[in-house]
This record gives C-alpha cells, structure tokens and sequence, in this order.
C-alpha cells in the first residue's frame, strides 16, 4: 500500500512513479485533482436602518492572485451582477470588498460572491447574505 497525502493549493495531474536502478514505472494513472476554492463572506447577515453605508466583503481561500470575484444580487428578480460594480479584484488574493452601498429605502434582498472557473481551480460561490433595510 501506498499512501500520499496531497494539499494542493491549484489544480494539478498527480502521477504516481516508482524509481529504482534507473528504470521508473508508472504504479498508478494520472490523477486530475481540481481545487475548489472558498468564497467567504464577511457576515451572514445585514440588518440596517434606511439611509446607512455598507460594504460586503470577505476572503478566498486558498490565495488566487490576479483573479476578480463576480458579485450578484437577486433585487429586481433572479441572480443579477450587481449594478455599477459587477466584480472586485482580490487584494493579495485573498480579500476582496465591494464599493460602498447606500440604502435609501426599507426593504429585504440578498447578496452572492462568485469566482469563475478557470485552469487553475473550479468555479466556487459564497453563501447567500441577506440584506435589511428597516
């Protein structure tokens, strides 16, 4: 038995050789392990009075350097990018927060944060955040 413990920060194809007196065998198939990221936010929950000032926030992990995290909103019906600022870049890849949103009327509407997929890790979304507005 042979056991390997990985933590792969980005997607890679793992291959497992075995090397002696100059001849390698191949004792298992490349593997393809894809890295799903975490999106975290900063709060579950916003409950404001009319008229406050709010950024949504939060982090990834692990550390995406140069990526953008897409924000969404479900005001005015399904899943929209938010208007004005449909994505933020991650601050040392890690961190990101959006611009500051106003509330000028009471009401209730949610928040997301997605990061595409590319070559390098899947595509991860954050949890729903609600927002009220009193």
């Amino acid at each position: 038995t042979v056991r390997c413990d990985l933590e792969p920060s980005l997607t890679h194809e793992y291959q497992l050789d075995f090397a002696y007196g100059g001849t390698t065998t191949q004792i298992a198939p490349r593997a393809r392990v894809t890295v799903v990221p975490r999106v975290l936010t900063s709060t579950a929950r916003y409950v404001l009075r009319r008229g406050a000032v709010f950024r949504f926030s939060g982090t990834v992990r692990p550390q995406l350097k140069g990526e953008r995290v897409e924000l969404y909103t479900d005001r005015g019906g399904g899943w929209l990018p938010v208007s004005l600022q449909s994505s933020v870049a991650l601050v040392d890849g890690r961190t990101w927060r959006s611009r500051s949103f106003g509330t000028p009327v009471a009401e209730t509407y949610r928040l997301r944060a997605h990061l595409r997929a590319t070559r390098t890790h899947a595509e991860a979304w954050s949890r729903i955040v609600t927002v009220t507005v009193r």
